[in-house]
């Protein structure tokens, strides 16, 4: 058989799904095609070429030659501008626990097929790849995962059977979110849907063919360039939680290939809480058999009452004040760890003591004493030998137990209010916040400007920041703060199941008369005892009757609050760092009994208290 030509023009395409669970819907529009010598004759050549338009504007088009007999095959240049991705959200969500929130595809290459009967299909793929402006989120709680302005792949060489080799990866302006759950688990550890589930809808198990392996793929990548970065970390495992963020997260990882001999090149530069120097070298193999890393790091100025959660466990002392600075390097060769940690650490004050069970019964504050130089400084350098294989190794709970024998305990300091310092009033000893909100408003930045000005003249000071919360206030407006979100969250469930395009449920704004709708739904899901008539029906009730039984049966934890109150102090601390008339080894978040501020005529206590050192 010989098809001389074929042509299609002006075509669409629509194509349905159903067999989802959401319903997938796509469509391919201005459809033109160009074909030429169709044979199924032995060793005849034919060309193709195809042009269309995709959703959003994208466009996609394919060109080449192919040959049907003996053997099949395709030389193809393909080009595809654009393809968005929150579409195929349908088909993701059966594997992953993740939603693809926004974003869009583009690649260029040329793919060449091969397909031989009774084997395989055999492919080869050169070229380049990049996701722009994409946004995932992990289904449960709706927060983000990773984002950024865009994800590049350049020099692509990806062959099956399987091998991958990448030039350059480079993520530009981008933003992920660790957390470590309650239960110790990391929240990247459940995006992929348990096996159990991916049997069920797949219908088969998930295995490697017969005779492949894992070790034996064949991967290198040239660079991974990263950009202007952002990371926030929260760990829910311990009590209080700990929370912190790297900022101006650059560099450049080199060198990169599953060969056992291979060794990456790691350079990453940072910020830790926006004003803590991060810096990373060394080198890495993490595609080997065994894992290779020869990594050292060096953080600077670190404000320590942030920490407090890790000190009252291992410590049995929560931290008042105090920052830290480390260059540790650590070497792991065939399974063994041979690491360096020299630590500094600047005014360290003890606050009150916590019960402990994995906290030492030396005397902590004796050992501090010893160690502490006149002017309050400690320098320790601990090193830590081991096997990965040991199932009691620990590196840092090696480095605690040997830090908290030489801890000291710092000579208490009285402490002036800031007004009378600077003879500008007793307003910039405080800032008063809004309950339920960190936010810093144009008042308290005119205020922090004058206390900045001060500061610079007086450089012998050093300012302590305090923060607080109104235990009834604050955790009142944050009720009204959750349920606003819930609400958001609601419709935004809705928008999406009516194909509206919106990003998070923070984008969310709905009109006066939809608030009661969504209170109402809310208040309907609710499990809690509820008003009944006479006959025993529930009662409708009006909005404000409804939000006050919401509040009375939610609640805001204790936790929730320390965070607020040390946001607030993070918030002003950051504020006055910007104006760039303070070093940030002068500025020092102080740890504090935040849900009992010290009682000050006409202030409220969602506040946060300045003090000098």
């Amino acid at each position: 058989m010989v098809i001389e030509a074929f042509e299609l023009d002006n075509g669409t395409l629509y194509y349905r799904d159903n067999g989802l669970k959401t319903l997938f819907q796509f469509s391919l529009m201005d459809i033109q095609v160009r074909g030429s010598h169709f044979s199924t004759l032995p060793h005849e050549e034919g060309h193709i070429m195809l042009r269309c338009s995709l959703p959003a504007r994208g466009t996609a088009e394919l060109s080449g030659s192919f040959r049907v007999e003996p053997i099949f095959t395709a030389h193809l240049d393909v080009n595809i501008n654009q393809l968005i991705l929150p579409p195929f959200q349908a088909y993701s969500e059966q594997f992953l626990n993740v939603k693809i929130a926004k974003g869009n595809l583009s690649t260029q290459g040329k793919w060449q097929l091969e397909k031989v009967l009774d084997r395989d299909m055999t492919f080869h793929f050169s070229g380049d790849a990049s996701l722009n402006r994409f946004s995932f989120l992990d289904t449960g709680q709706y927060n983000d995962l990773l984002s950024g302005d865009s994800l590049s792949a350049k020099g692509i060489e990806l062959h099956y059977p399987f091998a991958l080799r990448i030039k350059d990866i480079i993520l530009n302006k981008f933003y992920s979110r660790l957390v470590i759950n309650e239960d110790g688990t990391f929240n990247m550890q459940h995006l992929v849907k348990e096996q159990e589930n991916l049997s069920t809808i797949q219908g088969e198990k998930n295995e490697f063919p017969q005779g492949a392996s894992q070790t034996d793929q064949d991967i290198s990548i040239g660079r991974i360039i990263l950009q202007s970065g952002t990371v926030n970390f929260l760990d829910q495992s311990i009590q209080p939680n700990f929370s912190t963020k790297l900022v101006e997260v650059a560099g450049d990882v080199s060198g990169l290939s599953s060969s056992d001999s291979s060794q990456g090149k790691v350079t990453v530069k940072g910020k830790w809480d926006h004003y803590a120097p991060l810096d990373i070298r060394g080198q890495i193999n993490p595609f080997g058999k065994d894992l290779f890393m020869d990594l050292k790091a060096d953080v600077r100025d670190v404000d320590l009452p942030p920490v407090t959660p890790y000190a009252g466990k291992y410590f049995g002392y929560e931290i008042e004040k105090g920052k830290l600075s480390f260059a540790v390097q650590y070497r792991i060769d065939k399974r063994k760890l041979d690491s360096t940690n020299q630590i500094f650490l600047d005014q360290l004050t003890f606050g009150k003591k916590v019960s402990s069970t994995d906290a030492t019964p030396l005397p902590v504050s004796l050992a501090v004493s010893l160690l502490k130089d006149r002017h309050g400084q400690i320098k320790l350098d601990i090193p830590v030998y081991g096997t990965l294989d040991d199932p009691e190794f620990s590196v840092w709970k090696i480095i605690w137990k040997v830090i908290e024998n030489i801890l000291i305990k710092a000579a208490a300091s009285p402490f002036s209010l800031l007004g009378a310092v600077f003879g500008a009033g007793e307003e910039l000893s405080y800032v008063e916040f809004n309950y339920g909100n960190d936010f810093i408003d144009d008042e308290m930045r005119q205020r922090i400007h004058v206390l900045s000005k001060a500061l610079a003249e007086h450089q012998e000071m050093k300012l302590e920041i305090e923060g607080y919360v109104d235990p009834d206030n604050d955790r009142e407006a944050l009720k009204k703060k959750s349920l606003e979100r819930e609400m958001k969250v609601l419709k935004f469930n809705s928008m999406e199941r009516r194909g509206k395009n919106i990003t998070t449920p923070e984008d969310v704004i709905w009109e006066h008369e939809e608030y009661e709708v969504y209170l109402r739904k809310i208040y309907g899901e609710r499990t809690f005892s509820k008003p009944r008539n006479m006959i025993g029906m529930e009662k409708t009730l009006p909005p404000a009757e409804m939000e006050k039984l919401i509040y009375a049966h939610m609640v805001i934890k204790d936790d929730d609050l320390r965070l607020l109150a040390d946001q607030r102090a993070k918030s002003l601390k950051e504020a006055i760092l910007a104006l760039g008339e303070v070093e940030a080894e002068r500025v020092f978040i102080v740890s504090s009994n935040y849900a009992d501020p010290p009682v000050k005529e006409g202030l409220k206590k969602s506040r946060v208290d300045f003090r000098l050192r």
